[in-house]
């Protein structure tokens, strides 16, 4: 929900941990750290040329261009790069400019590279991630009139904020050498609020009081007839009281003919899974909502697929061409960098096999074929992933899964599936002489066949002659394990 507009730290950057790896290494080095050399795609020519030989040795210019050109190399963000620049050009008038230090000050690399360190740490980027509420700390409302303003815990111990350096260093040493005291700090954070509050049509302001928290004293100072406006509220109800919702105890009873419905795999597999959540999804269309940056597993699915549709439509399914398509996705969410890294390994194993595939003549025919059509007087509607053609001219359907756990149905397993994907994509293309349908599982680079796909065929038969109905009872599923995951569960009563 939130974005911050104090900015957001870079410490998860590639380029900081690769300058405190370095760091580490050449003061304290373990053997793990020649696998985090790896691993960070530091070059160990210029690690020890570039770093290690010049550890002790004092910094010219040449070197100082060299490090920063070398470090600068490791970080992809337009906005970083162009603070680094800033920090560039200040550490290179501190060190070279004769006018700004004695010509005889020498610096050694080591401490270049703890002062860099430090100037590397106090960059923030602005917060892109959040949603669109801002949050602002004191310092940011200078200058700033609001309509209205929430302050939450102004508690004590909180406001005003006591400095570090108020901790170490006595009142009386501060007077004496003419720095802020405590109690200027807290006249300028009161000076603050009173001129925020001062310029704000509503104010709310928020804090606890029990046996562990009082109220801030600025209250007191602030607001002289504060007392009038107090209001205790107790939120424990929104934690301990469970709110049902009535509503959905009722039984959910269409007048509808499901037969006149447009089925796809996923829309069957859903209605067959449980019939509550096919209405919810397909006919209330009551979405999901989702406010996590972080990658739900079917965006990481779509990401795979999409960089495999291009690079097939365009011949370039190669290790370079995913590592270029995944880092896109890497600059816009940080939390796609694990995950992507992990999947270009496995890929490498892909982009073999392909031309294994190539190699005995099996051709990529078509990728990504939609289909819409009339079966057994049902409308099913579906895009194919890939369709390979063989040397004989008979043709393989394949569909893409990034599971990790893809199951094959059997002949002893198919009478209860529910995925009858690879039977719409079968029907689609019945004018073509099939060789086989399969699951092309991307996590260990495996076809698996459909083994039976005549006698699910069958069964899917008798799904479409189900529904011709007239009348349906949304029910929810017996199976509590199809809940477990699912985005209406809450509604269900079943989280």
């Amino acid at each position: 929900y939130f974005n911050f507009a104090m900015g957001r730290s870079i410490s998860n950057n590639k380029i900081v941990k690769v300058v405190k790896l370095i760091s580490k290494i050449l003061v304290d080095k373990e053997p793990k750290d020649e696998a985090k050399l790896q691993y960070l795609n530091i070059d160990k020519e210029i690690f020890i040329t570039l770093f290690q030989n010049n550890w002790n040795s004092t910094i010219t210019k040449e070197i100082f261009e060299a490090i920063l050109g070398y470090l600068f190399s490791f970080e992809n963000d337009d906005e970083v790069l162009e603070k680094l620049e800033q920090i560039k050009i200040s550490l290179d008038i501190l060190l070279f400019s004769n006018t700004s230090i004695d010509t005889n000050f020498h610096i050694k690399t080591k401490e270049f590279l703890k002062l860099f360190t430090t100037e590397l740490n106090s960059i923030t980027v602005d917060d892109v991630s959040g949603g669109k509420i801002t949050v602002l700390g004191i310092l940011e409302t200078r200058a700033v009139d609001f309509d209205g303003i929430i302050v939450v815990d102004f508690n004590d111990q909180k406001i005003p904020k006591i400095s570090v350096k108020d901790k170490f260093i006595s009142s009386s040493l501060k007077q004496n050498v003419g720095l802020p005291s405590i109690e200027d700090r807290e006249n300028l954070q009161r000076y603050y609020y009173k001129r925020i509050f001062d310029n704000a049509q509503n104010i709310a302001i928020c804090y606890i009081d029990d046996e562990s928290a009082v109220m801030s004293r600025f209250i007191v100072q602030l607001f002289s007839d504060y007392k009038k406006y107090i209001e205790k509220k107790d939120f424990k109800n929104i934690l301990y009281n469970k709110q049902d919702i009535q509503h959905f105890y009722k039984e959910i009873i269409l007048d509808i003919d499901l037969s006149k419905q447009s089925w796809s795999a996923t829309s069957l597999k859903t209605h067959l899974q449980c019939k509550r959540k096919y209405y919810f999804n397909y006919i209330a269309k009551i979405q999901d909502h989702v406010i996590s940056i972080k990658p739900q597993a079917y965006e990481i699915g779509n990401i795979i697929h999409n960089c495999l549709e291009e690079g097939v439509k365009n011949k370039t399914l190669t290790n370079s061409f995913i590592s270029s398509y995944f880092s896109t996705f890497q600059k816009n969410n940080p939390y796609l960098i694990l995950e992507l890294e992990l999947w270009k390994k496995r890929l490498e194993k892909l982009v073999e096999y392909e031309e294994v595939r190539k190699e005995n003549g099996i051709e990529i025919f078509e990728v990504e074929k939609p289909f819409n059509l009339s079966y057994k007087g049902i409308n099913i509607k579906g895009a194919i992933d890939r369709i390979d053609k063989y040397p004989d001219n008979t043709y393989e359907i394949i569909d893409y899964k990034t599971s990790s756990s893809l199951k094959i149905d059997t002949l002893k397993t198919y009478e209860e599936s529910t995925d009858f994907q690879l039977e719409f994509y079968y029907l689609s293309q019945r004018d073509k002489m099939i060789k086989d349908v399969c699951y092309y599982s991307l996590s260990d680079v495996t076809m698996k066949n459909e083994v039976v796909l005549q006698e699910k065929l069958a069964l899917l038969d008798l799904h479409f002659i189900a529904l011709k109905t007239q009348k349906v009872n949304f029910t929810c599923t017996d199976n509590l394990s199809h809940c477990t995951f699912c985005t209406y569960k809450t509604i269900c009563q079943r989280d």
